[in-house]
């Protein structure tokens, strides 16, 4: 370990501050926050089930990025969260795009909009709720009674979709 030059302070080689809270691996030019041994340019490790949270804040707002893997019976399993205040799910952009695979529109499966209409299977949705399956079904119903969806207008139900069977 180097410190110092004519032109400052310089270090040379891994540096680890208080037992791992903060480490630079110099060999892979990583640092890790709460590891020895960071997987990526910044790897934030919490040894527990609740995080480890990330806080963006200025005077006025908060927005916390958290990575939850806790149990399944807590229904926080392998997931991210970004909140916005304490518990509030807010992404803000003009959509909310879910994608599989690599990044870009040919691997995006559903998008919210502003306008608040969803598209699965498209990008551009024009309705409330759009589906666009191709030559697949586009959507299935399944059901333990006969009737399977109910329409209402106004709030009430006035038509039904009914299942039957021969026999």
């Amino acid at each position: 370990l180097n410190i110092g030059n004519s032109n400052g302070t310089a270090f040379d080689g891994d540096v680890n501050f208080d037992a791992n809270t903060l480490f630079v691996d110099s060999s892979t030019n990583r640092i890790g926050i709460g590891t020895s041994s960071p997987q990526y340019l910044l790897h934030a490790h919490k040894a527990n089930t609740t995080g480890p949270t990330i806080e963006l804040s200025n005077s006025e707002y908060r927005t916390y990025i958290n990575a939850w893997g806790s149990t399944a019976t807590a229904g926080r399993t392998n997931r991210l969260e970004i909140n916005a205040g304490e518990t509030n799910f807010a992404i803000g952009a003009d959509t909310i795009r879910f994608q599989i695979g690599n990044v870009g529109d040919s691997n995006e499966k559903m998008r919210i909009a502003s306008d608040g209409n969803v598209g699965i299977g498209i990008t551009n949705p024009d309705r409330k709720v759009v589906i666009d399956a191709g030559a697949a079904y586009p959507l299935k119903l399944n059901a333990t009674q006969d009737y399977l969806l109910g329409l209402a207008r106004n709030g009430t139900e006035q038509w039904w979709l009914k299942a039957y069977t021969d026999g």
